[in-house]
């Protein structure tokens, strides 16, 4: 069985389902399974690569490559059709 079919089968079932505190619990441990994954799946990063964040940020910031913070604000309320 590949992901997508395992992905629809999943949604067949859960719209069947009409208990919404059954669909709250079944949230939560999928959100808590994909925050353990990713967890997972985190390292450190060096000093290096920490450094070289930073200075990449830096001159974003002085070439003009930046969001303020209204516009973000703006953008964030487009998000999901809000």
């Amino acid at each position: 069985m590949n992901v997508q079919t395992v992905k629809l089968d999943l949604i067949e079932e859960l719209l069947a389902i009409s208990d919404a505190k059954l669909l709250s619990r079944v949230a939560l441990a999928v959100k808590a399974e994909i925050a353990k994954t990713h967890g997972q799946a985190l390292s450190p990063m060096t000093m290096e690569e920490y450094r070289a964040m930073v200075d990449s940020s830096l001159k974003d910031v002085r070439n003009g490559r930046v969001v303020g913070h209204d516009e973000l604000k703006k953008e964030i309320g487009q998000w999901g059709g809000k």
